[in-house]
């Protein structure tokens, strides 16, 4: 019989957790006449994950071997580097960050340059320990200054996103052009997210594109992503829809989520093909399993539909409200939605008030329209609450459409050049959209 070793099985077992279709609850297959194995066009979720990538994590024991922390502690440089490392990814031990810091520090005080650049990423993001965002600034300059291309792309990140400091974007690009002619491939690839930008510094669409084939010629998963998305919108060249599939379908069998969540949109809009509801639910459900929130987002959407293929109100409802809790931005405005259809009991309508008050507050207007189709009084009373504010209204906010209420709407609407759509009545749609446009978020 033939023997297999203890690592070889947890090896042979996250291989098959990784390239298997999820089959939980909220899998493809809990979806009636939905089968998770047929995808767009044989593209199948997670078909070219490496199973090297898990095979690491079995090579040593459980725990450092005593003499390397030894040889770390006494100041042997290989020694710390290999612990930092061990920490940093948990392999043969249990990840952790402010271990593998404190020996990027020792080696880093002899003058290390590896262990100086991992140091200032740690201190960078502080994941798993304090952030020290000035020293690690401090540590990716002297990487600059030495011409070390992954400093430059990293401090380029940091001051284009403010981590660790003010906002440079003008710097952030002259570092990301410098590191890309030094082909960095993450620094090409920002710097053509940058350059695909409309509203950025220096936008430059064709170029982007350039770039992006370059990354992804070589294999780059966010390149490819993201050149597949220009190639579907048009941006900068000309609309390939199939070469778009293409694209994200390698990244869809790479186990890039993003690109199973683009895939399951195109196909759900028909952008590729004919319009394909079943196989986009698919696609979303393999990536709502891996906790993508856009997806299950899309997914909750389509399980509210009483009209979809599989329509499922309770776990619609159930998505829902998790990703409201998680804040994602579209999910209170969809619940509030959901809540309402059909005839809604008082304690439903209640929730959805609260969320679409919650949300008109905050500037969204087709949440402030549907407060004046579906509970007017509240909808009057906080225009009243934003014209108070803004010195149009100085009455009691009764949530009455008194005429002096009307005065006051008629006013801002005057001032902000909303006239004509205000005439269509306060209480209509379009005027409410207008409205919370012109008064943006509503302080109480």
């Amino acid at each position: 019989m033939t023997r297999i070793t203890f690592f070889a099985a947890i090896g042979l077992a996250s291989v098959l957790s990784l390239t298997a279709i999820p089959t939980r609850a909220q899998s493809a297959a809990a979806l009636p006449g939905v089968d998770a194995t047929k995808t767009h066009q044989t593209c199948r979720p997670g078909a070219r994950i490496d199973p090297t990538q898990i095979a690491e994590r079995a090579a040593l024991p459980a725990s450092a071997p005593a003499m390397l922390v030894k040889l770390a502690e006494d100041g042997d440089l290989r020694a710390q580097r290999r612990l930092a490392r061990l920490y940093e990814k948990g392999i043969g031990v249990e990840a952790n960050v402010a271990l593998a810091v404190r020996y990027w520090r020792m080696a880093e005080a002899a003058g290390d340059q590896g262990a100086r650049y991992k140091l200032a990423r740690a201190l960078l993001g502080g994941n798993g320990v304090a952030p020290e965002p000035a020293e690690a600034r401090r540590l990716l300059r002297l990487g600059v200054a030495e011409g070390r291309v992954s400093s430059m792309a990293t401090l380029a990140r940091s001051l284009e996103t403010g981590t660790g400091g003010p906002v440079d974007l003008v710097e952030a690009m002259r570092l990301y052009e410098t590191a890309a002619a030094s082909e960095h491939a993450y620094a090409r690839y920002r710097l053509a997210l940058m350059l695909s930008d409309p509203d950025g510094i220096a936008p430059d669409l064709f170029r982007a594109v350039a770039l992006l084939r370059v990354g992804e010629a070589e294999g780059h998963r966010g390149a490819r992503y993201k050149l597949a998305r220009m190639l579907l919108d048009g941006q900068g060249v000309e609309p390939d829809p199939q070469e778009a599939h293409r694209l994200l379908c390698l990244g869809v069998e790479a186990g890039h989520i993003a690109s199973t969540a683009a895939l399951a949109r195109a196909i759900e809009l028909g952008r590729i093909d004919s319009a394909d509801p079943r196989e986009a639910l698919t696609f979303y459900e393999y990536a709502a399993a891996k906790g993508h929130s856009y997806s299950r987002y899309r997914l909750a959407l389509a399980l509210a539909d009483e009209h979809s293929i599989a329509p499922d109100w309770a776990r619609a409802r159930a998505l829902l409200e998790a990703l409201s809790d998680e804040g994602y931005p579209a999910a209170p405005f969809a619940l509030a939605e959901m809540l309402m259809q059909s005839r809604p009991g008082p304690a439903d309508r209640a929730i959805a008030l609260e969320l679409w008050h919650s949300e008109a507050l905050a500037g969204n207007g087709r949440a402030l329209a549907r407060l004046a189709r579906n509970f007017p009084n509240d909808y009057v009373r906080l225009l009243q609450t934003a014209l108070t504010d803004r010195g149009y209204y100085r009455h009691r906010r009764s949530g009455y459409l008194t005429n002096a209420t009307i005065r006051s709407i008629t006013a801002f609407c005057l001032d902000n050049g909303i006239s004509d759509v205000c005439r269509l009545g306060p209480m209509k749609s379009a005027s409410a959209r207008a409205i919370s446009e012109m008064l943006g978020p509503v302080r109480f």
